[in-house]
């Protein structure tokens, strides 16, 4: 039988019928393909619930233990994670320390006058050599 529709059922669907959590609407009735595979996951079920298999106290309390013990790592892990943020505070404090504390700026040089400062322009300005020269002048001249 073709279904009317033309939409089946998706898995979740049919996960929630199986389970019990939605019920059975028209299109299962209506659609052999849906109703076939709704059947053929209920006897699968059924089959797997009568082959279930018998654990033993034993097997659980291992399980729990090793369980345990590697949820302990994990703490640790946990603990290493906030090293990285730490270390950013720190960095992040020291520099607003330095910053704030950092050299002084430079103290104003002294205030000259302005007769000395005349002073050395005259001096500069009437001589004829650069200073630059004197030393080259001295290599030149005799000394006796």
């Amino acid at each position: 039988m073709i279904c009317m529709r033309n939409t089946h059922w998706t898995d979740d669907s049919f996960l929630a019928a199986l389970y019990g959590a939605a019920g059975e609407d028209e299109h299962v009735v209506a659609c052999v393909d849906c109703r076939r595979r709704l059947q053929s996951l209920r006897q699968r079920r059924a089959l797997l619930r009568a082959t279930e298999l018998e654990v033993s106290e034993e097997f659980l309390a291992a399980q729990r233990r090793s369980i345990k013990e590697r949820l302990v790592p994990r703490a640790r892990r946990r603990a290493l994670r906030f090293v990285p943020v730490m270390a950013a505070i720190l960095l992040l404090i020291a520099v607003m320390v330095t910053v704030r504390h950092g050299p002084e700026p430079p103290k104003p040089a002294a205030v000259v006058s302005d007769e000395k400062v005349f002073e050395e322009v005259f001096t500069l300005v009437s001589d004829p050599e650069p200073q630059a020269v004197a030393p080259i002048r001295y290599l030149f001249e005799v000394q006796q």
